[in-house]
Order: C-alpha cells, then structure tokens, then sequence
C-alpha cells in the first residue's frame, strides 16, 4: 500500500511540476516586443513641480535598443517627435528570454533598473531606481501608429 501510495505521490508531483513549466501558447503577441509603435504607462503621474499630467513612454528598435521619456504631451505629438535620432532622449539597451525583458536607464542622477513581462499588446515592469531606492510596478499599452519610421 505504501508503495502505490508512493508513485501515485511522485506522479502528482511530477505532474505538478510538468505543468508548472509548459509554455502557454496563444494567438496574440505573447513574448513578442512590438517596433511599429510605443509603449505608454497605463498610470498617468502628477508633476509636482509644474502640477501637470504626464505619463512614460517606451520605444523599442529592433537593434536590442530602446528609448525613453516621460511627457506632458499627448500620444499623437508623442509620434511626432519621440524617435531615437533625439540624442537627448535617454536610451538604453535590452535582453529578451522567452516574454522577458531586462534593461537598465543612465539618467544623470543614477540609474533605473526594469525588469519585465509581455502579454499581447502589454508591458508589466518591476521597477527599481538607484536615484532614490524607490521600487514600483508600471504596466505599458502598445500604441500603433503607421506614420512612425
């Protein structure tokens, strides 16, 4: 009894942990990073030195670079002038595995560290800033817009 007690346990188990690791497949864009538009932070933030709304951006290039801003301005002027020849918008370069994303941003007072996950046409980031030890989690929405080079 305590034989079949034994396999039927270390069949659950192995069955737990099969489970655990099977790649979930679907038709959106699952693990995919999307180039034919950016990424903005579902949470808009209020600037307390100038009392106005803003929100982050993210742009990815399929060269493993990205870039990043945060702006008062909205989505449409956002296209218009968040690209990367801006040599003042910060940068950074990025690691993928699976739907994963890593990547650090230099600012002049420190870095930002991200780490996150895609899921269809999201970003989910854990965010950790060495300029102030504050950590948080941002999620970003693909915006597309077929007028951007």
């Amino acid at each position: 009894m305590k034989k079949i007690f034994s396999l039927i346990l270390v069949s659950t188990i192995s069955l737990v942990f099969v489970g655990c690791t099977k790649e979930i497949t679907t038709d959106k864009n699952i693990g995919q990073i999307q180039f034919d538009g950016i990424y903005q932070c579902t949470t808009v933030h209020h600037s307390k030195s100038t009392g106005k709304l803003y929100s982050h951006f993210i742009r990815f290039y399929e060269d493993n670079t990205l870039i990043v801003t945060p702006s008062e301005d909205n989505v449409a002027k956002i296209f218009d002038w968040f690209k990367r020849e801006d040599i003042d918008i910060p940068r950074s370069e990025y690691s993928t595995k699976n739907n994963t994303i890593t990547f650090s941003v230099a600012h002049s007072a420190g870095n930002v560290d991200y780490d996150g996950v895609f899921q269809e046409d999201l970003l989910s980031l854990e965010i950790y800033s060495h300029i102030n030890e504050n950590k948080s989690s941002e999620t970003y929405k693909f915006l597309n817009n077929i007028n951007i080079n």
